[in-house]
């Protein structure tokens, strides 16, 4: 997580960047994430790109809840030590859940 340059947050509100707080913090709140193999929910139109080395990408979000679609070629590159838990998943889409609620629709300029 520490590589996650910034993070522009896709909201009803707008786009918004994290300021240093709160880019520290929802590090941390990405980095506690769990997988859910097998699961399949529609997520909404909000949303936040990470930035890795200047390159944006963007992750899908429920609006209220603790779901986050994450494309696979982010945890391919990033996380070689997990590929033995992704290897059987044909998706390109992986479903993780936050550890408590993220309202992205919360954050504002």
């Amino acid at each position: 997580m520490a590589a996650i340059d910034s993070v522009t947050i896709h909201n009803n509100s707008g786009n918004y960047r994290l300021n240093a707080t709160e880019l520290r913090t929802f590090r941390n709140t990405l980095g506690a994430m769990k997988y859910l193999p097998g699961a399949d929910l529609k997520m909404g139109t909000i949303g936040f790109d990470i930035y890795l080395q200047g390159q944006g990408h963007y992750l899908a979000t429920r609006t209220h809840g603790k779901y986050v679609k994450v494309h696979r070629s982010l945890i391919d590159k990033n996380s070689s030590f997990l590929l033995p838990i992704f290897n059987p998943v044909e998706s390109e889409e992986l479903l993780f859940e936050f550890d408590e609620v993220v309202n992205i629709d919360n954050f504002r300029k």
